[in-house]
């Protein structure tokens, strides 16, 4: 009652309103008594309070437009607030009368309770409305949310809390914005993303499944989804006088930002991972980033970080704020009326699509081999003129048109020179084992001509050295002559270029020191020794110079 006091107008305004209140209650009265003469005890009634002729013409119409000329904005939220609770502890602590007993649940519900408490300061509209607030059902009611956001709602602009809500936010912005400048540098030409070139199923089915978790997860971005359909009630101004519709709206929009971003971020980080352990770590990285709010909210709810009175605002937000779900929401340019849960659920259908459909344009991209333009493709490899097989019908068979069965051998060393992916006049790409193939560069491909080429071998997971010509006597999958280290590499520009192996007279020795693989590529006149001219990735020499960086005098 005192806070009840504290927010009424003081003078002849309570006066008034206190005799209004008497005179319906004696003109009721009356009525119910059967009594007709009613207007010269009404007169007396006035006259023996001083106030003259009763006054039935210059008066507000009702007890709403005295409550409107009297009180403020704020005022009128507070007292409906005090109504409202006064009204839930009432039927709370009534016990059931007997005519409820023998009427279903379902009709208990629908009829409206009126109490005489609410008659006294109401008119028939805000009972209506206190009504409707007390017949929701449980699962109606939401609950405010647990972030920092929170506190960009219900605090006053510019303080403490209001700064503090802020500071989380620009730090998720800008570790989120460091993320991306960290990718975006780090990207080769022609791969903006730094996109593996190639693709592996299972590594492929991990990145589905990231994505859907990535989405469910994302606290921010769900909790704008949820307050789509939550309505905003001005009576929150009686708790939180800088809770205002505005601030409501601006709260939503920097939450939907931070989730959004996230999301991209970690889409990014999922579709550029190269094994599942590195997806899933860049994953629970950003989920971390993204609950920096919630995290900060708790820090204040708790009292590990004391900023003013942050505290006590952030229990009295969970501990008295409940807001209403709507069920519908207005289509719009129409009357029509839509379930809220339907725009929920195309929201995140819109969004998941988006997503989606990204990650599907990004694999078709690495299926068609449209990023082996932004690593090398083309290696200088030497073998060593020492390096050879002898090939005979216990080692290997060598294609021999003039003679078949003649021992023949085999030397590593011309096989020595530019290898570079192979692809048509139509820029298609020649794949083996899901990798590229790299053929010796100027060599024709004619019968008597057997180049030598790298592929990638499933069965011996790793990079091997074939000549189309040669076969083992004790064959394999691939017919490899020289093989890398196991390795998942996407191109010969990730396999390891030390560790490799050669089969060489029936035996398998380290192919170290003689093998050497290097990447052949320019990117300016700096790697061709300004002695050329860097075209296409590839150094055009100066007629005076040769060699692979124009380094040798011709």
């Amino acid at each position: 009652m005192d806070f009840v006091s504290s927010i009424l107008p003081v003078g002849d305004s309570i006066d008034t309103f206190s005799d209004d209140e008497e005179e319906t209650k004696i003109d009721a009265s009356k009525e119910n008594t059967g009594n007709l003469h009613h207007e010269p005890e009404a007169t007396t009634y006035h006259q023996q309070h001083g106030q003259g002729e009763p006054r039935s013409n210059d008066r507000p119409t009702g007890n709403r437009d005295i409550l409107m000329s009297q009180f403020s904005e704020h005022q009128l939220a507070e007292l409906k607030y005090l109504i409202i609770e006064e009204f839930k502890r009432e039927m709370d602590a009534a016990p059931p009368r007997p005519q409820d007993e023998a009427v279903t649940g379902t009709h208990q519900s629908e009829r409206p309770v009126s109490s005489s408490g609410i008659d006294e300061f109401s008119d028939e509209e805000s009972q209506n409305d206190v009504l409707r607030e007390n017949t929701q059902a449980e699962d109606e009611i939401f609950e405010p949310i647990k972030d920092t956001f929170s506190f960009l709602f219900i605090c006053k602009r510019f303080s403490l809390g209001y700064l503090y809500s802020f500071f989380f936010f620009f730090l998720q912005v800008a570790i989120l914005s460091l993320i991306l400048v960290s990718i975006r540098k780090n990207a080769p030409d022609g791969n903006p993303l730094d996109v593996p070139v190639g693709m592996i199923w299972f590594l492929t089915a991990a990145q589905v499944c990231a994505l859907f978790i990535s989405l469910i997860t994302q606290s921010n971005f769900m909790a704008t989804l949820d307050l789509i359909n939550v309505k905003y009630d001005d009576i929150i101004l009686a708790l939180f006088e800088e809770a205002t519709r505005e601030k409501w709206i601006v709260s939503i929009i920097v939450r939907f930002i931070v989730g959004v971003y996230s999301i991209g971020i970690t889409f990014i980080l999922i579709v550029q991972s190269r094994t599942i352990i590195e997806l899933f770590f860049n994953f629970a990285a950003v989920h971390f980033v993204s609950e920096l709010g919630n995290i900060g909210f708790q820090l204040v709810y708790r009292g590990y970080i004391v900023i003013g009175d942050l505290e006590q605002t952030a229990r009295k937000l969970i501990d008295h704020v409940k807001f209403r779900r709507r069920k519908t929401v207005a289509f719009p340019c129409t009357k029509r009326r839509i379930p809220v849960k339907w725009l929920q659920n195309t929201l995140f259908l819109v969004h998941a699509v988006i997503i989606y459909c990204g990650w599907i344009f990004l694999t078709y991209k690495q299926y068609t081999g449209q990023y082996l333009h932004s690593i090398c493709q083309s290696f200088d490899v030497h073998f060593g003129a020492e390096v050879s097989n002898v090939c005979n019908e216990d080692s290997c068979f060598f294609y021999n048109e003039t003679d078949p069965e003649s021992t023949v051998v085999l030397p590593y060393g011309p096989f020595s020179g530019i290898y570079t992916v192979y692809s048509d006049s139509r820029g298609n790409f020649e794949w083996k084992g899901g990798r590229p193939v790299y053929y010796q560069r100027n060599i024709e491909f004619r019968e008597e001509n057997h180049p030598g080429k790298f592929s990638y071998c499933r069965s011996e997971e790793a990079w091997v050295f074939t000549i189309d010509s040669v076969t083992k006597a004790e064959s394999d999958a691939c017919n490899w002559l020289l093989r890398s280290p196991e390795t998942d590499a996407y191109s010969m520009g990730n396999a390891p270029m030390t560790g490799w192996s050669i089969w060489t007279n029936d035996t398998l020795v380290p192919a170290d020191p003689h093998f050497e693989l290097s990447c052949v590529e320019c990117e300016s006149d700096v790697d061709c020794s300004y002695n050329g001219r860097c075209k296409k990735k590839i150094c055009v020499c100066d007629p005076s110079w040769t060699g692979n960086s124009c380094q040798t005098p011709s």
